[in-house]
């Protein structure tokens, strides 16, 4: 990690953004004092270990209190996104159109058991074809599933629908979501919502 902030109860502080110190002329036999860092956490891997020491020009009788280490785990995260895009603006019964969803990691880790859903069957459509750029697909005519083993930072894909447009009444509605088991900070971009409007239609014969 790196440091972002820096705060003491005492002495004089000297900063850079990986390290700090921190020199007082003297300290009383008795008195104590406090050294509070803010850092942010880098994109290497592994445990996250740091350590601090004190040292004086008056001799110590016990040094082995002179250091302390603080040993905390590293979590991948991965920030998943997903955007949603009808090739019209409004349907009406029997038309067909498309879909284009657009999904990516915008890291800093790989995420892992990626999984993107979009159910149809709400909006009044029914799917007709669906093809993608990376990841398995398990469809049926109102629902898919999109699952990838994993997406690395920075990785993106498509994945493309042909539906039509049912019977029933009000807008068209879809939404897609994707999620994934590594730890997603950003949760508000995993859904895409495609609203359009329903136009009436009738087919006049003489």
């Amino acid at each position: 990690p790196y440091t972002t902030l820096f705060r003491s109860s005492a002495g004089t502080l000297s900063t850079s953004s990986t390290a700090v110190t921190v020199s007082l002329a003297s300290l009383a036999s008795g008195a104590s004092g406090t050294l509070t860092l803010t850092v942010q956490v880098s994109t290497a891997s592994g445990s996250i270990t740091n350590a601090v020491g004190i040292t004086s020009t008056t001799a110590d009788p016990v040094t082995t209190n002179n250091t302390a280490t603080s040993t905390i785990s590293r979590v991948d995260s991965a920030d998943l996104q997903v955007t949603k895009t009808a090739s019209v603006s409004a349907g009406t019964v029997g038309q067909t159109f498309s879909y284009v969803i657009t999904f990516a990691n915008a890291g800093p880790n790989t995420a892992a058991n990626v999984t993107l859903t979009d159910s149809l069957s709400a909006a009044g459509l029914s799917l007709l074809s669906a093809t993608s750029s990376a990841g398995t697909l398990s469809t049926s005519s109102s629902a898919l599933t999109l699952t990838l083993a994993s997406l690395a930072s920075g990785a993106s894909g498509t994945l493309t629908l042909t539906v039509q447009v049912s019977a029933i009444s009000g807008s068209i509605t879809n939404a897609v979501g994707i999620s994934s088991t590594t730890s997603d900070p950003v949760s508000s971009n995993n859904t895409a919502t495609s609203t359009i409007s329903r136009v009436d239609s009738a087919d006049l014969q003489v």
